[in-house]
């Protein structure tokens, strides 16, 4: 981050994690987000340290590099905060403004309205510090929630899979790994070998079929499963029994494949059936949908559950 780390870098090599490096690629091919992020992102002005003269809107609405392209290209402090154009003398507030070279007659113009518009912005406070506001959420705190539905714009309809992934009754970080099997992102030996986690002599063998190399599923197999899965039709509360059985399988494989790799267990499908039925049990229970059936009903006689809720009248 840059720009009083509230401005993200765009441009150059710098050395960020790799979540961070992802987002930055993000709006690097869909700059329609960073156009949401600033038009979004005010700033409150307190003592003008952190906030930047000309990068940042603190001046209301208006950021003043974009209000005073010509200004800017022109001034010999591009990234300077507002304290350091700001001066105090007596009871009346000045700011200093260098420029590269004497202006021309229509660009003085344009210092004089400079001047005018960041004459009507509230005195700097010494004693209180510069506070970035995000518009988009009512609390002024920035949200993942808010982000998204000021991209829904853009983004086009929500896809099947992304509806399948998100909107069920799964625990968030099993949602969160579904979306990495979807992504094709799970951490696999043989991914982590191929990013150079792992090096080229690791075992990188399932532990489900010691003949393969470790792979999550072949490309694309995640997507079609998830979309031929919410194709199908059937009451309310069974449907969300139905929803939430392909991220149950997924991480109940994932759960199990970590205890064979880092505890020494051996695979066991039919423990792995079970697992998968205690969870779904489990997680539709502590949901708020409203399912008459106990969990022990669902592990022990799902079959008979799904029947009982079909047909009711």
């Amino acid at each position: 981050m840059g720009g009083g780390k509230w401005l993200p870098h765009m441009e150059g090599n710098i050395r960020v994690s790799k979540i961070w490096a992802d987002i930055i690629n993000a709006v690097r091919s869909q700059p329609e987000f960073l156009n949401v992020y600033l038009d979004n992102a005010v700033i409150q002005l307190g003592n003008g340290r952190r906030a930047h003269f000309w990068l940042h809107k603190w001046s209301g609405e208006l950021c003043l590099k974009t209000e005073f392209p010509r200004l800017f290209s022109r001034s010999t402090d591009k990234y300077g905060t507002v304290s350091e154009f700001y001066t105090r003398r007596g009871g009346l507030q000045d700011w200093n403004l260098d420029f590269r070279r004497p202006l021309l007659a229509w660009e003085e113009d344009e210092v004089r309205r400079l001047y005018i518009l960041i004459s009507t912005v509230p005195a700097i406070r010494v004693s209180s510090p510069d506070i970035w506001i995000w518009k988009a959420d009512p609390t002024g705190s920035f949200s993942v929630a808010s982000m998204y539905k000021r991209c829904e714009l853009f983004l086009g309809p929500i896809r099947n899979m992304a509806v399948a992934v998100w909107h069920n009754c799964a625990p968030l970080k099993v949602k969160f790994f579904g979306w990495l099997a979807w992504q094709g992102k799970v951490k696999t030996s043989s991914f982590l070998q191929r990013i150079g986690i792992l090096d080229v002599n690791a075992n990188v063998g399932c532990v489900f079929y010691h003949d393969e190399v470790e792979t999550w599923v072949i490309p694309n197999s995640v997507e079609r499963l998830l979309d031929w899965w919410s194709f199908c039709k059937m009451k309310k509360i069974e449907k969300q029994l139905w929803m939430v059985v392909p991220l149950a399988v997924l991480w109940s494989i994932w759960k199990h494949r970590n205890d064979c790799v880092f505890n020494g267990l051996q695979p066991n499908i039919e423990d792995l059936y079970e697992l998968v039925k205690v969870r779904i049990a489990v997680w539709i229970k502590s949901s708020p949908v409203k399912l008459e059936f106990s969990v022990n009903d669902v592990v022990l006689n799902l079959q008979q559950v799904q029947y009982c809720i079909r047909n009711r009248s």
